[in-house]
Order: structure tokens, then C-alpha cells, then sequence
């Protein structure tokens, strides 16, 4: 976390000073290209940092109260317009969810990470699922969910149709850099900042999937 903010830090005057070399060239410069490539990257790596630091918990949360269903029906909408018609989404959501103190704007990067692996597991196609509902865990429930405490939560699931993923991977999907992708498909950050992002909110996280059979 420490790293990746002084990190973060250099690449913030590096995209400083391309906006000021920018500012004195025209369109038709030869260098342009150069300059906006450098910017593009460095933005890219900028992101990296922030994925990371979220991953550490380094980045405050913006809580308020917050609306999941809401929430769900914003990253439905996104979802509509980006991937394949071939992937058919569905809302499952109770309607007496309670109201949860929340980032609305990584409760919404936890649901398209999510989504974003689904699609990458349904390349024929299939179907996206999320449901909401009001849960209550007891002592017993909470050591099945890594010693959560006891009380009331919502409980979001988003499962998928797709290829599932075999007992050695779900060890590891969690982990930073991890990633089943091909080369320069995947960062491997995804889930690591889907873990982190719902520890800092105080829930906790289960995956059930296997080979053929989809995951939840």
C-alpha cells in the first residue's frame, strides 16, 4: 500500500508534465502520437495503483447510506450496453432490503469486476443472475463465513452459467496478480479488490463453483 502510493505519486507528474508538453503542440505535430501514448499508459498504470491500494485497504471509503437494489439496477443498466446480447441478465431482488452503509462507487466496481469474469466464463453465452435478500447470522453461521459476526446483512449473489472453476483455482482467485486470462487480457486485481472492498465494508465473501456447473 505504502509503495503504491509513492508510486502513484511519480506517475501523477509524469501525466503532469505530458499535459503541459500537449499544451504547446498541434494536432499535426509528429510527436503527438508519443505524447498521448505515454498519457494512456501512464493513466493505465495510475489505475493499477488505485486497484492496489484499494486491494490494501489504503483508500478511504466514502459510506452513506445506500440503497443495493439501487445499486444492482445502476450496474444492470451499464451491463445492458457492454457485454454481448448473448449473455441474458436477471434481477432477483427482494423488495425489503434493508438500507446498508456503503461506497455506492465500489459497491458498483465490486459488481462489475464480478460480472466482467462471468462474461469472460460465458464466451457460447449463458446467464447472469443477481439476487438480493435480508439474512440474519447466528454464532453458527458465522464460522461458516470466516468468523462473521453475528447480525442483520443483505446477502448479494451473482451467479453465473459459465465454465465454473476447479478446487486449485478457487484457492487462488483472491490472491493479487492471479488470473486464469491469457497474457494482457487480465491484470489479475480484480477479485483481489472485490476482497478488499468487501472487507472494508464489513461482509465477507463466499464462492461456490465447479467445472461445468457455473459459479456463485
Amino acid at each position: 500500500g505504502v509503495i503504491s502510493h509513492d508510486f502513484n505519486n511519480i506517475l501523477q507528474a509524469i501525466l503532469g508534465y505530458v499535459q503541459l508538453l500537449l499544451l504547446n503542440k498541434t494536432e499535426n505535430d509528429p510527436d503527438i502520437r508519443y505524447l498521448h501514448q505515454i498519457n494512456r499508459s501512464a493513466q493505465r498504470a495510475s489505475e493499477l495503483t488505485k486497484e492496489l491500494l484499494i486491494f490494501s485497504r489504503k483508500v478511504e471509503s466514502n459510506l452513506r447510506p445506500v440503497n443495493l437494489n439501487h445499486e444492482v439496477a445502476q450496474v444492470h443498466r451499464i451491463l445492458q450496453r457492454t457485454i454481448p446480447k448473448m449473455v441474458a441478465i436477471e434481477l432477483h431482488l427482494a423488495e425489503d432490503t434493508k438500507i446498508l452503509n456503503g461506497d455506492p462507487i465500489q459497491l458498483e466496481q465490486v459488481m462489475m469486476n464480478i460480472a466482467v469474469n462471468a462474461n469472460y466464463a460465458m464466451p457460447e453465452g449463458g446467464k447472469l443472475v443477481f439476487a438480493t435478500r435480508n439474512v440474519v447470522l447466528d454464532e453458527r453461521d458465522g464460522k461458516a463465513h470466516a468468523g462473521a459476526a453475528p447480525g442483520e446483512y443483505i446477502q448479494l449473489t451473482i451467479s453465473d452459467t459459465g465454465c465454473g472453476m476447479d478446487k486449485e483455482t478457487l484457492g487462488h482467485i483472491f490472491e493479487p496478480f492471479y488470473t486464469t486470462k491469457e497474457i494482457g487480457k487480465g491484470t489479475g486485481l480484480g477479485l483481489a479488490m472485490v476482497y478488499g472492498i468487501v472487507q472494508s465494508h464489513g461482509g465477507h465473501i463466499t464462492v461456490y463453483s465447479e467445472p461445468g456447473h457455473g459459479t456463485a
